[in-house]
């Protein structure tokens, strides 16, 4: 069940065929009774944001209308699953803080924050955790939604279906980076953190094409994705923290942390800026082209070796 397009096959045939895989993906791990639940959440999360991103590659070809009825479903659902996963990812991003910063550990400005999170992330767990009505209706609403994907009119066979969606998806990318660039607020960089994924995806999707350069492409472009998520997460505990001083925390305690998280982050952006530099370092046309010369390369070699099995 990999997320990538098989050996002579329609591009109807797997796009359809890799959203209901992670339709089915996400409903295995949904009413899996010894699947751990914080897990399986974080995975039937991690679908929805696959699926979003064939959904929008695809957006040419399947209408504005199916598009925005798609890909905002998809949105809504990983949201209902997002405040536990959330308030985790904060306790992570604690965690991961006193590991890159020496001593942060045993300081007992850290610890008492990290307390507070860890009390207000269980607290929360209990409650979706209890809601087994929320995630039955989700389970329910993803056999639905798996039944739209057949009614999906991808008319084009070829490269063309893709060629709309990477390009644009390409340009974003580019262009994101280079507002964030000019104007670094959180909210810009969350922007084109979204719109790296977005070509990560795609990447993962292709890499068949031409595994030896295309695994290392998406192997950077995660890269990118990771640092740009870990920059947005401490973003994110930066915000959580100003409201959890106002519950009866130490303040001097949250600037403390707060001030550890400033000075992390800004450690963290020549590499992030460095991959940007290289990931978009050409045009979004050229790149493009050069995706579509590799899969009439790959999808030629194919069809060649069909045709010798079949003798």
């Amino acid at each position: 069940m990999a997320y990538q397009f098989e050996p002579n096959e329609q591009i109807a045939d797997g796009m359809k065929r890799i959203v209901r895989e992670e339709i089915d993906l996400a409903l295995a791990k949904l009413t899996d009774a010894k699947e751990d639940r914080h897990q399986a959440i974080h995975e039937t999360r991690k679908c929805m944001k696959r699926i979003r991103a064939a959904v929008r590659l695809l957006r040419d070809e399947i209408g504005v209308t199916i598009y925005q009825v798609e890909n905002s479903f998809y949105r809504d659902l990983g949201r209902k699953l997002s405040a536990m996963r959330d308030s985790a990812v904060m306790v992570a991003t604690m965690d991961t803080l006193s590991k890159n910063v020496a001593g942060l550990s045993a300081d007992d400005r850290f610890t008492r924050v990290r307390k507070k999170l860890v009390s207000m992330h269980r607290a929360l767990s209990r409650k979706v955790l209890h809601e087994e009505n929320l995630l039955m209706k989700i389970v329910k609403e993803l056999k639905q939604a798996r039944k739209r994907v057949a009614k999906w009119p991808i008319r084009k066979k070829s490269f063309a279906a893709l060629r709309p969606g990477l390009k644009r998806s390409y340009r974003q990318g580019k262009k994101y980076r280079d507002i964030a660039w000019n104007e670094c607020t959180d909210e810009n960089l969350h922007e084109w953190r979204k719109r790296v994924k977005d070509l990560w995806y795609e990447t993962l999707l292709l890499q068949p094409i031409w595994p030896e350069l295309l695994k290392p492409c998406g192997d950077s472009l995660h890269v990118l994705s990771a640092s740009l998520g870990e920059d947005h997460d401490l973003g994110e505990l930066k915000r959580l923290l100003h409201d959890v001083a106002k519950t009866g925390l130490d303040k001097k305690d949250v600037q403390f942390v707060i001030q550890t998280i400033n000075r992390k982050r800004k450690e963290r952006f020549p590499e992030i800026w460095m991959w940007g530099k290289r990931i978009y370092a050409e045009n979004s046309r050229a790149y493009v082209k050069r995706m579509e010369t590799y899969w009439e390369v790959w999808s030629r070699d194919e069809n060649r070796k069909l045709k010798q099995e079949e003798k």
